[in-house]
């Protein structure tokens, strides 16, 4: 499946796991379902560079947390001004894509060395 398929599907259940979630529940506990979504999905895609992707996802996943935030405490605007990204990452605990630890595949390394090159035992031919 294509990168672009995964993150329309990330974003669908993003979309459908606020939709349903009520407001008179705790901020916190929202953040700490919204966090396992993306927590998974960073996961499997940690491997590589995907820095747009994980953006896009950052940006929609912090979008669809302030409306939810204004529909729970009935505020007008988009939410930027009252709930910062810092205020989401310090106060709610939502994680930050942008900052999520990326690792390399060794496929794609330019400094891949051979692991059993350096073996104690060497091969007898």
């Amino acid at each position: 499946m294509a990168m672009r398929d995964m993150m329309q599907r990330l974003k669908l259940t993003v979309n459908e796991l606020l939709s349903r979630l009520p407001a008179f529940i705790r901020p916190e506990a929202l953040v700490y379902q919204v966090n396992q979504v993306l927590r998974g999905w960073a996961n499997y895609f940690c491997f590589g560079t995907y820095t747009s992707a994980f953006h896009v996802v950052h940006r929609h996943a912090y979008r669809r947390v302030r409306r939810w935030l204004r529909r729970k405490l009935e505020l007008d605007g988009q939410g930027v001004s009252q709930f910062p990204d810092s205020r989401l990452e310090r106060e709610f605990g939502l994680l930050n894509l942008d900052r999520f630890p990326r690792r390399h595949s060794w496929a794609k390394s330019r400094t891949f060395s051979d692991p059993f090159s350096a073996s104690p035992f060497p091969l007898r031919r």
